[in-house]
């Protein structure tokens, strides 16, 4: 073998190495390229999961603190309220003085707006008011609630009915309702019998 044989051979090897080489440098580059266009992916995607569960946790803390409120108008509503219905409860079937209407019999007018003159269950009838007691003091503590009081003949074998069939004098039923401006807060029903 000749000189020049080996130095073709050693420069052909040489070559060939020099392609590898080449060949390495860009896939280095591409993998670089792509590595980094990975990543701003990852970073979007990232960014935009981490959003949505911001989103989501905000959503459930709102949630939550509504419910607290609601819960709270609830139990403000359920204490005026029962205190309303056992007062509505303790007053005659009917008008022990008078000759009995349904609704407010004459001089039991309530104006000043009080219920101190309502002796009959169905004085009730139509009452609409803030929390207040019977003398018509209000309760600071029930600002922002009504109370509306329906009373109304019903018939005792279909108390569920909203309009009986056949309404009876001996039966009244007595619905008291707990407002928070347009939301109704509570709604208690008794039935009242002679």
């Amino acid at each position: 073998m000749s000189i020049w044989t080996l130095h073709s051979a050693a420069a052909g090897i040489t070559a060939e190495r020099d392609g590898y080489k080449e060949r390495d440098r860009r896939m280095r580059q591409i993998n670089k390229q792509s590595t980094l266009g990975f990543s701003q992916i990852e970073v979007a995607m990232s960014t935009l999961i981490v959003g949505l569960m911001v989103v989501t946790a905000l959503n459930t803390a709102g949630a939550a603190m509504r419910s607290q409120v609601g819960n709270g108008d609830r139990g403000r509503g359920m204490v005026f309220g029962s205190a309303l219905m056992a007062e509505i409860l303790e007053q005659a079937f009917e008008d022990p003085n008078q000759t009995p209407v349904f609704g407010v019999e004459s001089g039991e007018a309530t104006s000043p707006v009080t219920r101190v003159n309502f002796d009959d269950v169905d004085d009730y009838h139509g009452w609409s008011s803030v929390p207040q007691d019977k003398a018509g003091n209000v309760s600071v503590s029930g600002t922002g609630l009504t109370t509306v009081v329906t009373v109304a003949l019903a018939d005792p074998n279909a108390l569920g009915s909203a309009t009986p069939p056949s309404p009876s004098s001996v039966v009244k039923k007595v619905n008291v309702t707990v407002q928070q401006g347009a939301s109704v807060v509570c709604t208690l029903t008794a039935v009242v019998t002679k």
